[in-house]
């Protein structure tokens, strides 16, 4: 009774902020007959071009000019296009943290020479990162960016701005990098969001409203916390103080607005999390890829709208993962399923949140999560573990019928949950080993190849972390030997990669995703094409240098040549 009792306690105390108090209305960048216009003429290749343009008089002027066009014909859309708007990011500017130094102490902690080379190069990738808007250059309508308090690292390429759940694998880089001032930064961006809107976006763009992305600003700031506390343990305590009641509110809105409410469930267990989507256009910054894909569903216009948009607020946009024949994009139907690694992202926070209470003395919200947790923990186990396969798999809502094909995100429960049963965790760490073996450049997300980039052959950056340090934190030889050899499999990828790039280009890149099977050799598929920078690989290359730098060889690269 005193866990639904605070439940209800918390309810009322935060404000109930929905997706459809929050609309992206802006009557250029998110609807209307501009975008319609500028969107399907393509323009741009990249949809997200117009969208990212700022404006150099405020929308009504525009509006005006955009009704007194004599035609809308490539050529005169280019003029207006150039009289009535900046180059896209163009308030985006580069600016120089204050806390980055040439020597962090990791370097010296990798043995090999050319991946200690190499680990101080992508060190300073996050100077060629560091962002901040300028809301200056014109009106305050006249852009799509966010007004943020704080400077950002950008993931790279076309994204001009902060992402959600990037700046998870940005902050544990930029804290293997010593930056603790540009962690804050980031975090302070997020929380600003919360404050505003009740929820993180998925990126910081007026565009991005309608969705959110996973919630992990709760394990952000806790594993900031931890670094602080080790020099400064009263700044460490203000920042769990004046984040606590914005991510209490953050997991409020999650549990509100983002619940299964599933049919066919015991009163022992509780209802997991879903991904929904609550837009019923076009996301404008893919604006015609939308449209055309609508066309040739099946679905209402409206509800495939809403899946879309709920396929990216997974952050994998996208995958056969959430399609009804697990290999076209028509049907995509991702709020019907349970996703584990929602939950076991979610899982996780519960615990942090548990954590963060109990360091602040509140007992019963330590209490209330810690329950929350374990309940949370029982449904997964009792409804999304698959103990023939030894994996835990998405489930549909109404049947509670398993996904029956293999996805990374089966194994991330690894990473979340700290105790499970010893015998079951031999069989895991089996299956893992069984699937990474076949791959030299790491597991594919999917062994579907359905052209999507959140599908095989792609190996993404943040689900590699997850197994690998998944596996790394057992106390078990046999999972640390197979989280050595995927990190090592990593390293051997983007090292590979960098040292093609450098060879071909005379600069090194950093892929936003890798192939499993060519090592050196940048993902592929989706709506646009592999981007280079790349904020979380930067990360989990770091990550892995740290923490495995003394046993890491140093990569051959003679698996393909250098065109």
């Amino acid at each position: 009774m005193m866990k639904i009792f605070f439940f209800i306690i918390l309810l009322l105390l935060f404000t109930k902020i929905s997706t459809q108090t929050v609309p992206c209305d802006h009557p250029i960048y998110c609807q209307g007959e501009l975008l319609n216009i500028i969107q399907m003429s393509s323009i741009f290749n990249d949809s997200k071009t117009f969208v990212d343009m700022p404006l150099k008089f405020p929308p009504n002027i525009i509006l005006e000019k955009f009704q007194n066009l004599s035609d809308h014909s490539i050529s005169s859309l280019n003029s207006f296009l150039t009289e009535n708007f900046l180059p896209a990011g163009s308030e985006v500017l580069s600016t120089k943290p204050v806390d980055w130094h040439p020597n962090p102490k990791f370097l010296t902690e990798i043995n090999n020479e050319d991946l200690k080379n190499w680990g101080s190069k992508i060190h300073a990738i996050w100077l060629d990162l560091f962002r901040v808007f300028d809301h200056n250059l014109s009106c305050s309508e006249c852009f799509s960016s966010l007004k943020s308090p704080k400077p950002f690292i950008v993931p790279g390429g076309r994204f001009r701005e902060y992402y959600y759940w990037d700046n998870l694998w940005i902050v544990e880089g930029l804290l293997v990098s010593e930056m603790l001032e540009t962690s804050l930064d980031i975090v302070e961006n997020l929380l600003d969001m919360i404050e505003k809107y009740g929820f993180v976006w998925n990126g910081a763009r007026l565009y991005y409203s309608k969705r959110s992305q996973p919630p992990v600003i709760s394990l952000m700031i806790f594993e900031i916390y931890q670094e602080i506390s080790k020099g400064n343990s009263s700044k460490a305590l203000n920042l769990l103080e004046k984040s606590y009641d914005l991510l209490l509110r953050e997991y409020n809105f999650w549990m509100k607005e983002k619940r299964c409410n599933i049919v066919n469930i015991s009163k022992e267990l509780m209802d997991l999390n879903c991904y929904k989507g609550f837009s019923e256009m076009p996301r404008p910054e893919s604006y015609k890829e939308d449209q055309l894909l609508a066309e040739k569903s099946q679905k209402i216009n409206s509800s495939i709208f809403r899946e879309i948009i709920a396929g990216a607020e997974t952050g994998w946009d996208f995958s056969s993962r959430f399609f009804e024949d697990f290999q076209n994009m028509t049907t995509i139907n991702v709020s019907r399923m349970i996703p584990v690694d929602l939950n076991a992202i979610l899982y996780k926070v519960e615990v942090t949140l548990s954590e963060i209470s109990k360091i602040l003395n509140r007992k019963k919200d330590e209490l209330f999560f810690r329950e929350q947790s374990q309940l949370r923990k029982k449904t997964m186990m009792e409804i999304l573990f698959d103990e023939r396969t030894s994996q835990w798999r998405d489930a549909d809502i109404e049947n509670l019928n398993k996904n029956p094909n293999f996805y990374l995100s089966n194994f991330i429960p690894l990473w979340a949950f700290d105790n499970i049963d010893d015998v079951q965790i031999n069989e895991i760490i089996g299956k893992i080993d069984q699937i990474q073996k076949n791959f030299i450049g790491g597991i594919p997300t999917s062994l579907k190849n359905s052209s999507q980039q959140w599908d095989f052959p792609n190996v993404w950056p943040p689900l590699q972390d997850f197994i690998i340090f998944g596996l790394n934190k057992r106390d078990d030889k046999y999972a640390k030997k197979v989280a050595f050899e995927l990190a090592q499999k990593y390293i051997d990828n983007a090292f590979c990669g960098w040292s093609f790039s450098e060879a071909k280009m005379g600069k090194g890149a950093m892929f936003e995703k890798y192939n499993s099977l060519i090592i050196g050799v940048s993902g592929s598929g989706g709506e646009y094409e592999a981007q280079e920078g790349f904020g979380w690989s930067n990360g989990v290359a770091l990550k892995i240098l740290k923490h495995f730098g003394k046993e890491l060889r140093r990569p051959s690269c003679d698996t393909i040549k250098i065109e």
